[in-house]
């Protein structure tokens, strides 16, 4: 009797074991690591063997005990044990750089927002842009925000016309332009998707049908392509 209940008290003692490891886990050295994987490995070896050798000679209540740990043993395996990443650094917006460089790229998110090509702002509707934007974006990113956003705007003539006139040029690029996925082509995708769907000599046919058909064939391409263009977090790396 003494040694059934020793065995018992072995088999919970090993399980236990093993889900404090486990449980306790946290990266550090490799070595440490691969050390405690081989200890929790070499225990669940033992524990296979106990359990076969010694299950039917353990009392209702000691098998309840086994079978709760085991059970939690099995919860900690199935579950992710991987660290969460650290979330990303606080970015360092432009309102906090330096004189000179604070006044560069103030002028520049200006000059963009008062252009005929950029947003077509008036001058105290642009300088009210370029002093939001500089609270909301680093200054490393104002070229290519100035490039993203002519991109977007190019792609926004694509669309149907119905949508157009709802969404402005310059306010869909703006919509868009956090979640643009810089590598890819916007006009390229767009075309392949819209011609998957209506053949582009026939909408030049003029007739009801071909405009109809051209339009919902710029409907699928331009949800295809927002699918997969405006996904990203464009000015977070």
């Amino acid at each position: 009797m003494k040694k059934t209940i020793y065995g018992a008290c072995a088999t919970v003692f090993m399980l236990s074991s093993l889900s404090s490891f486990a449980q306790n886990w946290r990266p550090s050295h490799p070595q440490s690591e691969v050390r405690l994987e081989r200890e929790v490995r070499m225990l669940s070896r033992a524990v296979k063997r106990q359990v076969q050798d010694r299950a039917d000679t353990l009392s209702k209540r000691e098998l309840r005990q086994l079978k709760k740990t085991l059970q939690a043993a099995i919860n900690i395996l199935s579950s992710d044990l991987t660290p969460a990443p650290l979330p990303p650094a606080p970015r360092r917006t432009c309102d906090k750089a330096p004189k000179g460089m604070y006044q560069n790229n103030f002028n520049k998110i200006q000059n963009f927002a008062h252009l005929a090509s950029g947003l077509n702002y008036r001058r105290p509707q642009a300088k009210k842009f370029a002093r939001e934007w500089m609270t909301k974006y680093p200054c490393r990113v104002a070229d290519k925000y100035i490039e993203d956003f002519k991109v977007i705007k190019e792609i926004s003539y694509y669309r149907v016309a119905s949508d157009f006139i709802r969404i402005p040029a310059n306010q869909y690029a703006l919509n868009n332009i956090d979640f643009y996925c810089s590598g890819v082509n916007l006009v390229a995708e767009f075309t392949r998707h819209y011609h998957s769907v209506f053949s582009g000599r026939r909408a030049n046919r003029g007739d009801g049908r071909a405009n109809r058909g051209d339009d919902r064939a710029r409907v699928y391409a331009q949800t295809e392509l927002e699918k997969m263009a405006f996904v990203c977090q464009n000015f977070t790396r």
